[in-house]
């Protein structure tokens, strides 16, 4: 690549733009073979106009041989030039749209990167249909360069024979494609407001397919269907509405096209009859009036194409353009001093204020009596800025000043439901570690494995590791996946880890087992990271993991009820006992 390869402002104008120019060494010769086509396609019915008049009307045998050969010629460059042009082109197609998805792909994975305030499944859309939809300029430009080039051949060939039809076709095809173009600007309006419902309807979709199994527990099907619904019938609407508007241009160039066709052909016709004009070339005229309605038809059509290909860049240029943490004003070289946590919350709807101070190694649990109250935590302790008045410091140090790129080796929140990939069992764990092939992070590996009992998932199977699951791990029972994730979270060894109801899925017995082995880990005498001893947090109401922890914080209703140990709270508190004893 080169230093065109990346536009210099992220429009969608400049996405097409650079479209173009990084692919013109391919797109240049299947431009040039692709109008080589257009214009042989355009002499056709002019060869075979010469033919009736000068072998086949005097009755010359050898006439009708020389001219046969040349009508063959003819077709054979035809034939060739569109195959080795519409490879040329679908290579720079496919090449663009492969460009485009890995740089979408590389900046929203980007360390650096904010995620632009689109949900997954839009994101996802935009990453596949739009890169798709953008990269058909590239099918565009030589579209529209060779029905330029088939009209001018056209109507330099009618020229010759009739001025008038000459000038109908050169003069008139212009002034149709200028109207039509009018339309341009409301199909990109129209078509950029049905991929955007597309892409939110896509986002519905992908949420509601990944939280169907809580769904299904509080009984929110037919709630989650209807709104489903809802969002599909505004894509409907908008899907109509692009159409419709794409459908008048196109029915406008169709008649445009088809009426200048026809008008040729019968001024043709009654130029022969009048004796002006002969029978070859009444067959060169009607056939080069048939020919040009598909060049007249694509010239017309082309603001519609354009508009789809402007609409899905300029959504494409939306999430290049998302600015990254270090364009922003943010720190490059804040870094913790040791790893305690601190939290300030204030004026948030369900924690009206709360002040939460954690120091460098206490394993501290937060129980809650409202589940929202729970995830809403977790969210700030994720991303800060998720809460107007959300303060995170690690070490002192706010975590959105931390690079983007060490904030998971500071400070690593595991959510209740974190995916497994599609691969081995082992590639999802070693994703943690430093270097898999190392003896010390082999016996990492063991210890934690040992340690959430995740051991015993891996024993069932009988290629162990190197297991492959299924999507998001189907083929794993809810506890199996939660002991998975919380030894990939562990093997990680952040300074300040962050737990969201990791064992929900497992059995009593084995829930004791873990948290003891959870404690162990993370609250060892040696140091497990480079800015001190292992700052653990979890946010439960699991008895086994709070009176596994140094200390639990009780929060009721939103608001700081109780700070103690866990034997404490029971002993006084009755809304944690309550809560805690099931």
């Amino acid at each position: 690549m080169d230093r065109h390869d990346t536009p210099r402002d992220h429009t969608g104008q400049s996405i097409l733009r650079r479209a173009i120019f990084r692919n013109r060494r391919i797109l240049l010769p299947g431009s040039v073979l692709i109008i080589l086509f257009q214009a042989t396609a355009a002499s056709i019915p002019l060869l075979i106009g010469r033919t009736i008049d000068d072998a086949i009307m005097p009755g010359s045998i050898p006439g009708v041989v020389i001219w046969i050969g040349v009508l063959g010629l003819a077709f054979i460059v035809l034939t060739a030039s569109y195959q080795a042009g519409a490879r040329l082109l679908m290579l720079a197609l496919s090449r663009e749209a492969h460009l485009l998805r890995v740089e979408l792909s590389h900046r929203l994975l980007s360390p650096s990167a904010r995620t632009p305030d689109r949900k997954s499944g839009e994101l996802l859309s935009i990453v596949s249909s739009d890169a798709d939809l953008a990269s058909t300029v590239i099918d565009h430009v030589p579209r529209v360069l060779a029905g330029i080039a088939a009209t001018m051949v056209g109507g330099v060939i009618l020229l010759s024979i009739s001025p008038v039809l000459g000038l109908v076709v050169l003069l008139g095809v212009p002034s149709v494609v200028a109207v039509l173009h009018v339309l341009a600007p409301a199909v990109q309006k129209r078509v950029g407001a049905q991929q955007h419902q597309i892409g939110l309807t896509s986002a519905l979709a992908t949420d509601l397919i990944t939280g169907l199994r809580p769904l299904q527990g509080v009984g929110l099907q037919a709630a989650a269907a209807a709104r489903y619904r809802a969002s599909s019938r505004s894509a409907l609407a908008a899907a109509l509405g692009a159409s419709r508007m794409r459908n008048l241009q196109l029915g406008l160039s169709t008649v445009g096209g088809t009426g200048t066709a026809m008008g040729v052909a019968v001024f043709a016709v009654f130029a022969t009859v009048e004796g002006h004009i002969g029978i070859g070339a009444l067959v060169t005229v009607v056939g080069i009036a048939q020919f040009l309605i598909d060049p007249l038809t694509q010239l017309a059509t082309f603001p519609t194409w354009f508009a789809q290909s402007r609409a899905s860049a300029d959504r494409v240029a939306g999430v290049l353009a998302t600015p990254d943490e270090t364009s922003s004003g943010g720190s490059t070289d804040a870094a913790p001093r040791h790893s305690g946590l601190e939290v300030e919350v204030v004026g948030h709807e369900l924690i009206p204020d709360l002040t939460l101070r954690i120091e460098p190694g206490e394993f501290v649990a937060v129980a809650t009596d409202n589940g929202e109250v729970a995830h809403a935590l977790v969210e700030i302790l994720a991303d800060p800025s998720s809460a107007a008045a959300a303060r995170v410091r690690v070490g002192g140090v706010p975590v959105d000043r931390i690079p983007h790129g060490d904030r998971t080796a500071i400070v690593l929140v595991e959510h209740h439901e974190g995916d497994l990939f599609t691969d081995t069992v082992g590639d999802n764990l070693r994703i943690g570690l430093r270097n898999e092939s190392s003896p010390a992070d082999a016996a990492a590996l063991n210890e934690v494995l040992a340690a959430v009992r995740a051991d015993e998932v891996i024993a069932l199977r009988a290629d162990g590791l190197e297991h492959r699951l299924d999507d998001r791990g189907a083929d794993l029972s809810g506890g199996q996946r939660q002991r998975l994730r919380l030894a990939r979270a562990l093997l990680t060894a952040p300074a300040v880890l962050v737990l969201h109801d990791p064992t929900t899925a497992v059995d009593p017995v084995t829930e004791q087992a873990i948290a003891s082995g959870l404690r162990r880990h993370r609250s060892g005498t040696a140091p497990l990271t480079r800015y001190g001893p292992a700052t653990t947090v979890v946010v439960t109401i699991s008895p086994a993991l709070l009176s596994a922890a140094d200390r639990v914080v009780f929060l009721n209703d939103g608001r700081l009820s109780g700070d103690s140990t866990h034997a404490a709270l029971l002993s006084s508190d009755t809304d944690y006992q309550e809560l805690v004893i099931r």
